[in-house]
């Protein structure tokens, strides 16, 4: 499963004006089940804020539920990524109860910025590759190349959990490149990665992220 802002958080450089999100974590569930994610930022073109909470299934990878998002359609001082964040997370408190996540607070959980995490108490390195593929696709004009990715947690050196490995690109990701490792949570077994990537936009790169999650044997 991949969570798309358009369910990891840096900023590559950006040569031309674009539409960018950026992402919180919001916390794990008290069983370790759940999690939930915040995604906001503002439309390029329309210049609209928006904000959208979604909660994911850590052991299936995949959505659960329905995406909750806030569209600002007003450009006046009012309407900020601050209100559409705040509009947005009220209208998710049902289905965060209904989810068991305490509060949107990371109560009990690790996290870290760079590649090395604990789970479980042991140290865990998450590696990331990519691969350049071919694709005829109007979304991927000259000069983007889009990037297959693949996700792996190991331990000791040795792969103990294998998180996305790609056979192509989702439709969905677009012309999707330039992936970069930005943050990991864990708690108890389950892992939670955002990973930020790259793709055309209306005025130059967007930057889009993949929230990707899984349980350590």
């Amino acid at each position: 499963m991949k969570l798309f802002f358009s369910l990891l958080i840096f900023l590559p450089i950006l040569l031309f004006s674009a539409d960018s999100s950026e992402i919180e974590f919001l916390g794990f569930s008290s069983d370790g089940k759940y999690v939930g994610i915040l995604e906001f930022g503002t439309y390029d073109g329309s210049g609209f804020p928006w904000a959208s909470v979604s909660f994911i299934d850590v052991k299936k990878n995949d959505f659960v539920g329905k995406e909750i998002k806030v569209v600002l359609e007003s450009t006046d001082e009012k309407s900020t990524e601050e209100l559409a964040k705040k509009q947005a997370l009220s209208s998710a408190e049902k289905e965060r109860e209904k989810r068991k996540i305490p509060s949107f607070a990371m109560n009990g959980v690790a996290s870290s910025s760079g590649n090395s995490i604990s789970i479980s108490g042991k140290v865990h390195n998450v590696s990331a590759s990519t691969k350049a593929v071919k694709l005829l696709n109007p979304k991927c004009p000259d000069p983007y190349v889009p990037e297959l990715l693949k996700l792996s947690v190991m331990e000791g050196g040795k792969t103990v959990l294998v998180l996305q490995d790609d056979k192509k690109i989702p439709t969905s990701r677009g012309c999707a490149y330039g992936y970069r490792l930005d943050k990991s949570f864990s708690s108890g077994k389950g892992i939670v990665v955002l990973v930020q990537f790259s793709r055309p936009g209306f005025e130059g790169p967007d930057a889009r992220y993949l929230v990707i999650t899984g349980m350590i044997p």
